[in-house]
């Protein structure tokens, strides 16, 4: 969402720093994380990329599948890159405030909500929005790769370090 403040959906915390100047340092941060290798799977299968035009001319939604050279493609744009990258000014990285993760989403979500004066039941009712476009028989599979993850781990090995993961675990 864009607004007087913010460029574009993905700024980062450089964007606000160069836009509120002194104010920056007033300002509260709260961000969003997720295990690297879970990230990237579900940013894969994130459902308007399986959105084609069909000959008619209307749009239909693809059947996802699994492709390496899509996942190279997918890591070089912007919003794919590590999370740490979004929270560095040229100051450094800075640790967020409150910071919602996705493993224990409702009690992460449920702190920052209360530490922000917002009522717990407003919380509750945030709709669920990008619904992986994948079954979770096929997410299962890719998430079973113990070569994909040290790859994707490697990758984002500074988010890995700053938000305290340890290596995504592999059934079996």
């Amino acid at each position: 969402m864009k607004g007087p403040v913010t460029p574009e959906k993905h700024a980062s915390l450089q964007d606000y720093s160069d836009r509120l100047g002194d104010d920056f340092a007033d300002q509260l941060v709260l961000s969003a994380c997720r295990h690297p290798f879970e990230r990237i799977v579900s940013a894969y299968f994130s459902p308007h990329k399986w959105i084609v035009r069909a000959s008619d001319g209307s749009y239909v939604s693809e059947e996802p599948y699994w492709d390496e050279k899509r996942l190279e493609t997918l890591l070089k744009i912007r919003y794919q890159r590590p999370l740490t990258e979004y929270l560095t000014t040229d100051k450094g990285f800075h640790k967020p405030d409150l910071l919602i993760r996705h493993e224990n989403y409702e009690e992460t979500l449920r702190g920052a909500t209360q530490r922000l004066g917002i009522p717990l039941s407003a919380a509750e009712r945030i709709p669920r929005r990008n619904a992986s476009a994948a079954t979770q028989d096929l997410k299962k599979r890719i998430l079973s790769s113990k070569e994909l993850r040290d790859r994707m781990e490697s990758f984002y090995s500074v988010d890995m370090a700053n938000f305290g993961y340890d290596s995504y675990p592999i059934p079996g």
